[in-house]
């Protein structure tokens, strides 16, 4: 069992910033590109993301994932939100924060 902690707001706008930088205003190849970006700064500041992405359309989507930090502890008033909109030049644009 994991304990539940709470992300404290300059955290958040912390990691939104570093999302912002490597998702916003970009294009990307493949949903997976751009997840992986996300996953990165998440991964570099000791949180995950929980779940998979099951791409039901891959034109356009909205998913939350849960957040764990360091491991062990469950994030309980945050969360990953993830959108997507496959432009008509096949890239993705790619919108993603932390609630």
């Amino acid at each position: 069992m994991t304990t539940a902690i709470r992300m404290v707001p300059r955290v958040r706008k912390m990691l939104n910033d570093r999302i912002y930088k490597v998702s916003g205003n970009i294009y990307f190849d493949s949903i997976g590109e751009a997840l992986e970006a996300i996953d990165n700064v998440l991964c570099g500041n000791d949180f995950d993301r929980v779940g998979f992405l099951t791409v039901l359309d891959d034109n356009e989507g909205r998913i939350t994932f849960d957040l764990v930090f360091d491991e062990a502890f469950d994030v309980d008033n945050s969360m990953l939100v993830f959108v997507w909109y496959r432009m008509p030049s096949g890239r993705y644009e790619i919108t993603a924060y932390i609630s």
